[in-house]
């Protein structure tokens, strides 16, 4: 009789396990990601760019990419796009390198004011617009930084009135930012974009800015400093000056800057027609058509 239990008993025990493999199997797979890589043109190692959650999505942000002439590859992934990025803080400045909230505001004012940079053409040339901002910043004495938010899972999404959609899509962004102290000898980051807002904002709401809905994945922010370039989400260096995340272009940032702008200057606040629309090394870019603070 015992023997006949213990016959019996083994199945029952090994209901469990085998109950154990099928749930196992029945786990959600994990959704695919699409992972994009560049590099400048003869070099061997890739760089991660960033982790998107469909190829749609990866290929709009290669298309926004390939304007600095890069090789660009979007391939299959498994690893999840981040939901979110803690910055490291930046740390106190030394007074020199800081200002008032009024300056600030001035600053601005004098920068949104500068006839030649086509702050109404947000669709592209955000590299151009910092560039030539920071330059003449420094010339007055000012020290600007760049701050860069770059697209994790989506591309980066901005409400605008000046294109005719009512919004354009990013790559990338970058404008520059002051270290503003107050009172009490805070420090706080404040960001210079006239192609956004009119008005300094504070990183969190020009990170929200570029954010389709508050639901999105936040998107990745670095901030570098002017002539060098930013440490991207793969703790790795840019090459280049820092102009865009890419090796410099051959006449240079200041001479490219310039003939950005004024290829762009024309189209402010326009889709811009299709002979425009350019790409590669050497030429100007291809158009893509489109909370608490942080210190």
């Amino acid at each position: 009789m015992f023997s006949r239990m213990r016959y019996l008993l083994i199945p029952a025990l090994l209901l469990p396990l085998v109950a154990a493999l099928g749930a196992e199997d029945e786990k959600p797979q994990q959704n695919p990601t699409r992972a994009v890589y560049h590099r400048a043109k003869g070099e061997k190692e890739w760089s991660l760019f960033g982790y998107y959650n469909s190829k749609e999505e990866a290929d709009k942000v290669k298309e926004h990419l390939a304007v600095t002439g890069d090789e660009v590859d979007v391939r299959p992934s498994v690893a999840p796009v981040p939901r979110s990025f803690t910055r490291a803080p930046s740390g106190k400045l030394p007074k020199a390198e800081t200002t008032t909230m009024e300056k600030c505001r001035q600053v601005f004012k004098w920068m949104a004011s500068q006839k030649d940079i086509a702050f109404r053409f947000p669709v592209d040339g955000c590299y151009a617009r910092a560039q030539l901002m920071c330059e003449r910043m420094m010339k007055n004495k000012w020290k600007p930084r760049k701050i860069w938010s770059v697209a994790n899972g989506e591309s980066l999404y901005a409400k605008t009135k000046n294109h005719p959609k009512g919004f354009v899509t990013w790559g990338y962004h970058v404008a520059p930012v002051l270290r503003v102290r107050d009172a009490k000898g805070g420090q706080r980051w404040y960001v210079l974009d006239p192609s956004l807002s009119n008005a300094p904002m504070t990183v969190t709401a020009w990170k929200t800015a570029q954010m389709k809905t508050a639901s999105s994945p936040a998107p990745f922010l670095t901030v570098s400093q002017v002539g060098k370039p930013p440490v991207w989400l793969d703790k790795k260096k840019k090459p280049g000056t820092g102009y865009w995340p890419a090796n410099d272009p051959k006449e240079g940032a200041h001479k490219h800057a310039l003939a950005t702008m004024k290829k762009y200057k024309p189209y402010e606040g326009k889709a811009p027609p299709k002979s425009v629309v350019r790409r590669g090394p050497g030429v100007l870019p291809r158009l893509i058509l489109a909370a608490p603070d942080e210190n």
